[in-house]
């Protein structure tokens, strides 16, 4: 046994699992009639070039926008639509039909870094309890990259947590082009999928799947975008939910405690939101594994 594999022991990580058993991932792209951002993602869908994962992409893009020429070897299927209401029934049904293992929608300009598919792959590989997971969105500026920097308690979420800053109008968000799930979930997902919300589709999934599994934030950057994402429209949620009426000044002081990282006072918080653990990368072992913070 090798030090790398004694220390992972040591700390019971699972050995790095075999890359050559294949992988296929679903990638629907939202085409928003800029032929630049549209590019730039499928370049990047592209470059995920990892022996053994297969792709499968479906570009949708609405009738009255002219859809440009798409170069991806073959790999890509363009779908037509002629309102949001088809553009729903038909990316459930593709998600339904997909005969894939992971999977992942987003909007064009939003693009994958490097390697971004072999992490996902490897860490839902090692870790069969996490059905759905979320990495670190940059945001790019012409000059290069403006990397979004903050702690990693600020990207954790719990149902009552994302649906709080859903209702708020909260600038917090969970990226799209860093969120992949397995595609077995998604018989439990779609029979509770509701699709309400006029601007980001996503919104409306990531609370379908709130309510059945726990996502877990990964300390590893897995994509960039060329908008910042902010939500701007109606309260659409319920204002008795849940999550609005615990939003009192004890919950807030509690959250202030976890987000700061305060010893032994943010232990409270993290029990009480019922978050997954941390999905983290040692660059010693060159090996992933969980951790509370």
């Amino acid at each position: 046994m090798s030090i790398a594999e004694e220390y992972d022991k040591s700390r019971n990580i699972p050995p790095a699992p075999e890359m050559q058993q294949s992988s296929k991932f679903f990638v629907g792209i939202i085409f928003n009639g800029n032929d630049q951002d549209l590019e730039c993602t499928l370049q990047s869908v592209q470059r995920q070039r990892t022996p053994g994962l297969a792709l499968c992409i479906h570009v949708f893009y609405q009738e009255d926008k002219k859809l440009p020429p798409v170069n991806s070897d073959g790999n890509s299927i363009n779908i037509s639509f002629n309102s949001r209401q088809d553009f729903f029934q038909k990316l459930v049904g593709d998600l339904t039909n997909a005969d894939v293992d992971y999977c992942s929608v987003i909007n064009s300009g939003e693009a994958f870094f490097e390697g971004a598919f072999d992490s996902v792959n490897r860490i839902f590989r090692q870790y069969d309890e996490i059905d759905w997971l979320t990495g670190i969105q940059s945001f790019r500026t012409p000059s290069g990259y403006n990397i979004t920097l903050g702690s990693t308690a600020i990207r954790r979420w719990s149902d009552k947590i994302y649906e709080r800053n859903l209702y708020k109008n909260s600038g917090r968000f969970i990226a799209p082009a860093s969120t992949f799930w397995r595609k077995r979930i998604w018989s439990t997902v779609s029979p509770v999928l509701h699709f309400v919300a006029e601007r980001d589709f996503c919104e409306d999934l990531w609370v379908a799947m709130f309510r059945s599994y726990k996502l877990y934030t990964c300390k590893i950057y897995l994509s960039s975008s060329s908008n910042y994402h902010k939500i701007n429209k109606q309260n659409i949620r319920q204002p008795n939910s849940p999550a609005l009426l615990e939003d009192g000044i004890w919950g807030r002081v509690k959250e202030f405690f976890f987000i700061n990282n305060i010893p032994y006072l943010r232990v409270f918080y993290r029990a009480e939101s019922g978050y997954a653990r941390v999905i983290r990368f040692d660059h010693n072992t060159q090996a992933y594994f969980l951790s509370e913070y």
